[in-house]
């Protein structure tokens, strides 16, 4: 049996266009919902992922207004949808049609956005010839606004915030700032 994928792509995009709990869904886990609808990389070849949001659109099943947010798509903005479409790209098309569609709604939009922090703290030291002594490496990492990291024995100063001042070393209690100040 010949699985459709553009008759696949379009039920979900209709089911997320229409059901708000479904576009949730679809956010919090888009390899999962394709996976769960049975698109798979195979079925994609020829999928216009474009082409099938404007015939929703064309068709009535998505209101006015998103309609109207999807315009823009629809006419050839965002990102590219020719070419070979692979799981990737069409979740890439299918999250960024569903956030212009709930533009609004920051309980779906947010589920988008990658919070995560991947830190590689790994080392190589490369040293050439003959060599006796120690290798220190430190390693620190800071992530986050306003965040400020030091590692070993090194002193850390950091400045966050609009107009902070960093120092670096001693000043003896000899720090003057400001317009016009005076030592």
């Amino acid at each position: 049996m010949t699985v459709n994928a553009v008759d696949l792509l379009r039920q979900l995009l209709e089911d997320i266009f229409s059901h708000r709990d479904s576009a949730a869904q679809f956010a919090s886990d888009p390899y999962g919902t394709l996976a769960a609808k049975g698109i798979t990389d195979a079925d994609l070849s020829g999928v216009d992922v474009r082409q099938v949001v404007g015939d929703l659109c064309d068709s009535g099943a998505v209101s006015p207004e998103m309609r109207g947010a999807l315009q823009g798509y629809t006419s050839g903005g965002g990102p590219s949808s020719s070419g070979h479409q692979s799981v990737d790209h069409v979740v890439q098309q299918l999250s960024y049609v569903t956030n212009v569609a709930y533009q609004d709604d920051h309980s779906i939009t947010t589920l988008f956005e990658d919070n995560s922090t991947n830190i590689d703290n790994s080392t190589h030291v490369n040293v050439d010839g003959d060599f006796d002594g120690d290798i220190n490496v430190d390693n620190a990492n800071a992530t986050g606004a306003g965040s400020v990291a030091g590692s070993g024995h090194s002193t850390v100063t950091g400045a966050t915030g609009d107009h902070a001042l960093a120092v670096g070393g001693s000043t003896y209690g000899n720090l003057n700032t400001g317009e016009g100040a005076v030592q």
